[in-house]
């Protein structure tokens, strides 16, 4: 777990495992000797409020990302949800879809010159298929895989407009991938 995805500082994360692990750097024995180095306070006590934060916004950023869905549904119903449906097997801060007949990259750049700031998948993977998409039975000509992520931030007004400008860059994109 990393607290920059949790607003909170980078430079800090979590690391849970079942098994003991060895460490990579040796050094002192911090961290129950798998890693060497002093611990920062001010980033831990700053991740540590992060999680809390997160805890504290975590319903009302599922009721956005369940409004973001409904709208962009109901502008486009050819729309395909990624994964499971939305309720409690799903990540409560992410919307993944996609549009069946158009390539992701032009409509990620429509979006962002609409001013909408999404992604076609993890920035780990940039540049290739994906390979968890891959596992669940999607293929990359299936269409465009959009992954869009309110935030503690995020508006109602914001999701509405979301919606709009996803489906106006998809209309404005059909004529042109029309099979």
């Amino acid at each position: 777990i990393t607290a920059h995805k949790l607003h909170g500082p980078k430079g800090i994360g979590a690391l849970w495992t079942r098994v003991g692990i060895e460490p990579v750097f040796r050094g002192g024995g911090q961290e129950g000797g798998r890693r060497g180095g002093t611990q920062s306070a001010p980033l831990a006590w700053a991740f540590a409020e992060a999680v809390e934060r997160q805890l504290t916004d975590a319903e009302k950023v599922t009721a956005l990302r369940d409004r973001l869905w409904a709208n962009v549904q109901a502008l486009l119903p050819e729309i395909r949800l990624t994964g499971a449906p939305p309720g409690p097997g799903r990540l409560g801060n992410n919307l993944h879809f996609c549009v069946p007949g158009l390539p992701s990259g032009p409509l990620l750049n429509a979006l962002a010159a609409a001013g909408l700031c999404a992604s076609a998948g993890s920035a780990c993977g940039h540049g290739r298929f994906s390979r968890v998409l891959a596992a669940i039975g999607r293929q990359p000509d299936d269409g465009a895989f959009l992954r869009l992520s309110p935030g503690r931030f995020t508006t109602e007004d914001e999701i509405d407009a979301a919606a709009a400008i996803v489906a106006d860059a998809v209309a404005q994109l059909r004529p042109v991938y029309a099979r």
